[in-house]
């Protein structure tokens, strides 16, 4: 098992990408008919992982309620992603739920 501070530093770095693939995917969904949940909650996991990410950077009082919070908004996104057949929306589902994991994995220590 790594130790806290290589889960914590994962965690980070997997929320900022999460939070990147979001907001393509909301970029790229923006225009498209049908996608307005899609971009909402895209727009919302990104986010959910930035403030996780700052929380985790900052040992924050707030951390777990924020890794809680960005759990949620990760596996939310993936499943509406998951949803649609394209590039932007499988890449985004599949980092949500790396996300969510490593967040659970952070919360269980």
């Amino acid at each position: 098992m790594e130790n806290s501070v290589e889960m914590i530093d994962l965690c980070v770095s997997t929320c900022k990408e999460c939070a990147d693939e979001c907001n393509s995917c909301a970029a790229d969904c923006e225009d498209k008919g049908g996608k307005e949940a899609c971009v909402k909650l895209c727009n919302d996991c990104a986010e959910a992982c930035n403030q996780c990410a700052t929380d985790c950077e900052s040992d924050s009082e707030n951390r777990t309620e924020s890794l809680n919070a960005c759990i949620k908004a990760c596996e939310d996104c993936a499943a509406e992603c998951e949803k649609h057949d394209n590039e932007a929306c499988r890449k985004c589902a599949e980092k949500c739920r790396e996300c969510a994991e490593v967040c659970k994995s952070v919360v269980a220590q």
